[in-house]
């Protein structure tokens, strides 16, 4: 397995290189002063002869962690090249070593090209086939399928015995005060806010506090406890309003998630089942 480990190390980036910049080794910025778009086979350095191109280091780039692709290349140029001549000494020591000749590393070096050609594939696959219209159309079902959204605002009281929330419903019926109340008797962490839980959606509450929260006008309380998990409780819906549905920025990685993984499906659906696929036993019994 250390075959393994030390091939995604070699093609991983530390996360050190996004960090600051030390104004000595700058071979990258000093040979391409004033380039806008530097020449992918431009030689940035060399190691033991082997040359380093500005294509390698714009893979080096791509294959850094998504927070750090949002600097530009140009602000850590400097570190992927020093991290690809790193890169080129600890290849020449493991073929010193005989490394690359072995069966172990041809397997999992075989194996490693496989999955780049499918990831290739897939992506290729993606931008070929999902368009602009394709998502527009997706977040069209999608807000369909939604549908008119709402969310209530409320307060509660949460005690642990039933008796105790029939006696604060009694009370307040008499006309006591539901703020006061929740701050005496709740044990919830609300209590001492008047039991305010503010605006909440059907999704994010249990389903026996949404569907009493829910059933209620504005205004008015639970006539009976309401039991969940925490206890029992009292409800006084304050507000009900109407929610707008998200923004297309908001769901479309979500429906472009969506869209990829019905492509994706189809296609091996389809080529699988096209396939001369056979299958052997695993153990050798």
């Amino acid at each position: 397995m250390r075959f393994l480990f030390i091939i995604l190390a070699l093609m991983s980036f530390s996360l050190s290189f996004a960090q600051a910049q030390t104004s000595e080794d700058k071979p990258v910025a000093a040979a391409l002063d004033g380039a806008t778009e530097p020449d992918p086979n431009h030689v940035v350095a060399s190691v033991n002869g082997e040359d380093i191109t500005y294509l390698e280091v714009t893979l080096a780039y791509q294959n850094l962690p998504k927070q750090y692709q949002r600097l530009p290349i140009s602000a850590i140029e400097d570190q992927l090249v020093g991290r690809l001549i790193e890169q080129k000494v600890l290849i020449g020591l493991a073929k010193e070593s005989g490394l690359d000749k072995s069966e172990t590393f041809r397997a999992q070096l075989a194996y490693l090209h496989d999955s780049l050609l499918e990831q290739v594939y897939m992506a290729d696959l993606y931008d070929s086939s999902i368009t602009e219209d394709d998502i527009s159309k997706a977040y069209d079902s999608h807000i369909a399928e939604l549908g008119a959204q709402e969310e209530t605002s409320a307060r509660h009281i949460l005690v642990k015995e039933e008796e105790e929330a029939k006696a604060i419903i009694v009370a307040l019926a008499k006309g006591g005060d539901f703020v006061a109340l929740a701050k005496e008797k709740s044990t919830g962490p609300t209590g001492p806010n008047g039991g305010d839980l503010g605006y909440f959606k059907k999704e994010q509450m249990v389903k026996p506090f949404v569907d009493a929260a829910f059933a209620l006008e504005p205004g008015a309380f639970t006539k009976e406890p309401v039991k969940t998990q925490f206890g029992w409780h009292v409800i006084l819906a304050e507000d009900r309003r109407a929610v707008p549905p998200p923004s297309l920025e908001t769901v479309q990685e979500s429906l472009i998630r969506d869209l990829q993984k019905a492509l994706l499906d189809a296609k091996l659906d389809a080529a699988v089942g096209d396939a001369d696929v056979k299958m052997y036993p695993i153990s050798q019994k």
